[in-house]
């Protein structure tokens, strides 16, 4: 029984601490934002929307944060948490990566960070469904972007890319389980 417990403890500990280097991205995204605001490199409305995004991503992370506190012997429930913690990552990037061009986005690699998160509960499924979560808000995102500003790239060059990208998430997500040891 001992070792159950610290088995659900140990992602317990490791929903806790993701959230704390969440905060840290949150601080290193908010720099961005002053950075760009201050040089002109975006616009007044970006500015806001991107200081909304990141709000709600702070705020959002401190409540998976407190959750993570709760001391339950339900593993779902961190489960749980972490997936939220997952989707709050996908819904940011998506919004990023639209902000700034679809496919010309060099924020596409940030969609690593929910893969590798997912790889906390080192379970496959969990994995490799955070990649096609990833792989979905990004063709989304990307062809969204390409359809409401078209001109901007041709189709070929959109969906080789999207296939790529999609392609390198999963590749992502297979390093990310071979080293937390996923199991099926």
């Amino acid at each position: 029984m001992n070792k159950l417990m610290f088995k659900y403890g140990s992602v317990q500990q490791s929903v806790s601490k993701a959230c704390k280097i969440s905060f840290l991205f949150a601080g290193v995204f908010s720099l961005a934002i002053i950075l760009s605001d201050a040089w002109n490199l975006i616009t007044p409305k970006v500015v806001v929307q991107r200081w909304v995004a990141v709000a709600l991503f702070a705020t959002i992370t401190a409540l998976v944060w407190y959750a993570a506190s709760f001391n339950t012997k339900n593993q779902f429930f961190y489960q749980l948490l972490l997936l939220l913690q997952i989707i709050v990552y996908v819904l940011l990037i998506t919004y990023v990566v639209y902000s700034q061009r679809g496919i010309a986005s060099r924020a596409v690699a940030l969609y690593a960070i929910p893969i590798v998160l997912s790889a906390i509960v080192k379970k496959q499924a969990m994995i490799y469904l955070t990649a096609i979560f990833c792989s979905i808000a990004y063709a989304i995102s990307s062809i969204q972007y390409f359809y409401a500003n078209y001109g901007q790239a041709y189709k070929a060059e959109l969906y080789v890319e999207l296939g790529f990208f999609c392609a390198t998430f999963f590749v992502i997500a297979a390093i990310s389980s071979v080293i937390a040891g996923a199991k099926r």
